[in-house]
């Protein structure tokens, strides 16, 4: 049985589009259609209000986990959720988990960690007494902290949007239909990469149509109709069988244009001889991609018709020209235009011909008419006779005499692919591109897993200026995987967004590029040449770019040519420690076509441990004063922020990352210039509007919900190593401290600061409700991975391997 069809009968998950009243697939729809079989299984509905409140209808329906706090429900939902409730009720006991939730929790994990492998799972039944600390490098062992935590609520009521706003940058069904198919025209990419000399290794469909073309040249043929390109003995085969052949009786030119018109029409073609099969396979190809009738060169053209005639190669002789010759002729074809630009193409001189306000012929009567040397009848033409309009027959000057086009059955599909062979892309020159200031502006960092939307709509409301996607890999972007183009969306509040993007070859690059500013509205676009993941670096990407600089020199050239907004680049000092590399090839990024370098003061190697090299980014900063350079690394106090940035600076601003994630009032203590002493509860409120935002991005469905949680733990793994101000005996707190466990000032507070993931679960059960029966949790991300030697970095590798 096909998976689609278990996952229906499994009644797991309910289409949608049934909830909304119409599915246009009915029984072949691979989600389920049975509202009540659905309900048995559904989990227990949470507290407080459904985030979609605020729009017209939930766009989850029932499958809503705030189903019964719909206030526009149709009289089918309330029936069937009236009996749901009175079963729940009449049974008194509590549900066991459905098939729904552990889909969903199966469906929520695999979303989380689909780009990088998890370190081992954590089960809750070994966490409960004595954890393990979520610190993979640490290895200390601390008991749960919750143990003894009585005044934390067991539930909180989530807040709700009072206007629900649409995201962007959401990937089309024609846009993934045409990634898939690899039918995709990349054709302004391919111009830029050709033009720079770059290979392209994609095969979509303007390469295809390109190389085709190539191969049609390579294939030269002789005055005999034998194609020279085979081989000699083939070759001498064909001739010998053209010389068995008789030859065939001349033919005049009118029943020359006769058998043409008739190899075109539904009738069946005529069998051609033996030495022109070659070139009847060729035409029979050429017609069919093109069904404009063609006109032999020698035919005669009756006294006073108009001047039909389409070569080959799409030239319409000069009128001028035809007036001086005798009647009857036809001027030659010219030999050396044997490769005519697209421009001349006979729909191309049709396309002109309609620009100018030129009549064409309405049906295929005349045009017949006239292949076959008869006159055409000038009503057909949609022309006044001859005689009235003096065309060809009267005096008037060679400049308005009109030449006729044929009809095609396709001319407007065949007229619009020949405006776009003859479109012209010409990159904008750097001064002619969007501008965008780094200047003093509060940036966030593309946190991969972290750093998804909501997490992005909580940062904007505590102050930052610049937000970026999370890191996005071209390869997947180009195949079209959903999950991949979810990483670019874009939410309203996001005044300055940028995405972020990871490829180690320029072509793909470049490509991805083009689907950005084609399909995207986002102000810039980044490239990440510093990702220190061994999955990202084994392909060639990240990091391992900063070993190939002539690389890194044709994947700047080839964005900057496609994209009209700024490019920017991610990079660190080196490869390998002690081996720094930036500061030989970031003074040429500008004349390259970067907007802005964000430098990482680590190596490759060094990956997130020991401190950030502020000394070598100043250094970097004061080389490259063309260009603005931002940096990262360590920034976790508004003094860190001010040492950094400031008058006598040559840096722009800085990204933040960890520490944002952290402290995310990071951005108001940089503007306020001061150390906020926040309240366990301020900080709940937070998660609270994480929540919120994570269910109206990913849904208030099961795994709306499931994915929300798993979002949430990942940010809890980072956000339990803030000490409060008020419990520092030296301010500010540095980021590579590692506090001891701790009691807080209450036992939210004391509950928030836990390294033990079972008293993260408990936070999001608080939040989101209870979770399944065997749930379980692992950071995917470790915060040292610090290698001594190459050696390490292989054993690092293996135990990465071994983990995922």
């Amino acid at each position: 049985m096909a998976a689609w069809l278990q996952e229906r009968d499994n009644k797991v998950n309910i289409c949608n589009n049934f909830l909304a009243g119409s599915c246009e697939f009915d029984r072949n729809c691979r989600f389920s259609h049975d509202a009540e079989a659905f309900l048995a299984q559904k989990p227990k509905e949470l507290q407080g209000q459904c985030p979609f409140s605020a729009a017209p209808r939930c766009p989850f329906g029932i499958a809503c986990l705030f189903a019964s706090t719909h206030s526009n429900m149709d009289e089918n939902t309330i029936k069937v959720l009236q009996a749901h409730q009175t079963a729940l009720a009449a049974s008194n006991t509590e549900p066991a988990p459905s098939a729904v939730q552990n889909s969903a929790v199966k469906a929520a994990d695999a979303t989380v960690h689909s780009e990088v492998p998890s370190g081992p799972t954590i089960e809750l039944a070994d966490k409960l007494t004595n954890g393990c600390s979520a610190d993979a490098t640490a290895q200390v062992c601390h008991k749960a902290v919750s143990a003894q935590v009585s005044d934390v609520p067991d539930s909180v009521e989530l807040p709700v949007a009072a206007l629900i706003q649409a995201e962007s940058n959401c990937m089309s069904r024609d846009v993934q239909s045409q990634l898939r198919k690899k039918t995709y025209d990349f054709a302004r990419a391919d111009a830029v990469l050709k033009e720079l000399g770059v290979r392209n290794t994609w095969q979509g469909a303007a390469n295809k149509k390109a190389k085709a073309h190539d191969r049609g040249q390579k294939r030269p043929e002789s005055a005999l109709g034998t194609d020279v390109s085979q081989p000699a003995s083939k070759r001498a085969c064909a001739n010998a069988g053209a010389a068995a052949v008789p030859p065939a009786p001349p033919q005049t030119p009118s029943h020359a244009a006769s058998q043409a018109f008739s190899q075109t029409s539904s009738q069946t073609p005529p069998q051609a001889p033996p030495q022109a099969a070659g070139a009847a396979a060729d035409a029979a190809a050429d017609a069919q991609a093109e069904t404009i009738l063609h006109v032999p060169e020698t035919a005669a053209m009756p006294s006073g018709a108009l001047p039909i005639s389409l070569h080959l190669n799409g030239h319409i002789p000069n009128n001028s020209a035809l007036s001086s010759l005798p009647p009857g002729h036809v001027p030659p074809f010219p030999e050396s235009d044997t490769n005519p630009p697209a421009a001349q193409t006979p729909l191309a001189a049709a396309a002109a011909a309609a620009l100018d306000g030129e009549p064409t012929l309405a049906s295929n009567e005349p045009a017949a008419a006239a292949v076959h040397g008869q006159k055409p009848d000038a009503a057909a033409l949609g022309t006044p006779p001859p005689e009235t309009n003096g065309h060809a027959s009267s005096g008037l000057p060679p400049s308005e005499v009109e030449p006729a086009r044929l009809y095609d059955v396709n001319r407007d599909k065949h007229l619009r692919d020949e405006a776009n062979d003859m479109h012209v892309d010409v990159p904008l020159q750097p001064r002619e591109k969007k501008k965008l200031d780094f200047n003093g502006k509060l940036y966030l960092a593309p946190l991969t897993t972290v750093g998804n939307l909501p997490f992005r709509r909580v940062c904007k409301g505590l102050g930052a200026d610049i937000t970026c996607g999370e890191m996005a890999l071209a390869t997947n972007l180009l195949q079209g995987q959903a999950s991949e183009w979810a990483l670019l969306k874009r939410h309203p509040c996001e005044d300055v967004f940028g995405v972020q993007v990871c490829g180690g070859y320029p072509d793909a690059l470049s490509r991805t590029a083009q689907l950005i500013e084609d399909n995207c509205h986002v102000s810039f676009v980044d490239v990440n040449m510093g990702c220190p993941i061994d999955l990202i670096c084994d392909r060639n990407a990240g990091s391992s770019l900063l070993q190939r600089p002539r690389a890194i020199e044709q994947i700047v050239r080839s964005m900057s040519g496609v994209l009209s907004c700024p490019v920017t680049i991610k990079v660190r000092k080196g490869f390998m420690d002690n081996k720094d590399v930036a500061h030989t090839f970031l003074p040429s990024v500008h004349s390259w076509g970067g907007a802005a370098v964000t430098l990482h003061g680590r190596s490759r190697q060094q990956r997130y441990s020991r401190s950030a090299d502020w000394g070598y980014i100043t250094q970097c900063a004061q080389q490259t004063s063309s260009l603005p350079l931002i940096g990262n690394g360590d920034v976790f106090s508004w003094r860190d922020y001010r040492e950094h940035v400031n008058d006598s600076s040559p840096v722009a601003t800085t990204m933040i990352a960890r520490g944002a994630l952290m402290k995310p009032w990071i951005f108001q203590e940089i503007k306020e210039q001061r150390d906020i002493d926040i309240t366990a509860c301020q900080r709940l409120d937070i998660l609270k509007q994480f929540c919120g935002n994570g269910l109206e991005h990913w849904g208030s469905d099961a795994k709306g919900v499931e994915t929300t949680r798993r979002f949430l733990l990942e940010w809890l793994s980072f956000l339990y190593r803030y000490v409060p101000v008020g419990l520092l005996e030296v301010v500010p707190q540095v980021m590579q401290w590692r506090p001891p466990a701790f009691y807080g000032r209450s036992d939210l507070e004391t509950l928030l600061a836990s390294d033990n993931a079972a008293d993260w679960v408990r936070i999001s059960e608080m939040l989101l409700g209870p979770t399944p029966v065997n749930f379980s949790f692992a950071p995917k991300h470790k915060s040292n991975a610090y290698a001594n030697s190459e050696t390490g970095m292989a054993q690092s590798r293996e135990a990465d391997q071994e983990n995922g």
